[in-house]
């Protein structure tokens, strides 16, 4: 079982809160992405974005390496683009 975390001042607080909203506005952005694009872009994102190699990934999704790149940086665009969008949003 995890301990538990400890906070005691407002400012610990504060940063757990500023984290956890970023981590919401991420993970919502990225479901918006899987609706915008296919499987194999949103693979090739969560590959690069996780540290894999991409000449490893091209080769697992049967794709150039330089595709892999342009998925990467289209789906990334598009979350950076959204979560801008949520911040105005939501705030």
């Amino acid at each position: 079982m995890a301990s538990p975390i400890l906070i005691t001042t407002a400012s610990e607080i504060d940063a757990l809160a500023e984290r956890e909203w970023r981590d919401y506005l991420a993970n919502l952005a990225l479901e918006k992405a899987k609706s915008r694009f296919n499987e194999r872009t949103i693979q090739a994102f969560l590959a690069l974005a996780n540290e894999r190699k991409p000449a490893e990934v091209a080769q697992e999704l049967g794709i150039a390496e330089n595709t892999v790149y342009v998925h990467h940086n289209r789906v990334r665009s598009f979350i950076r683009k959204t979560i801008t969008e949520l911040k105005t949003d939501l705030d």
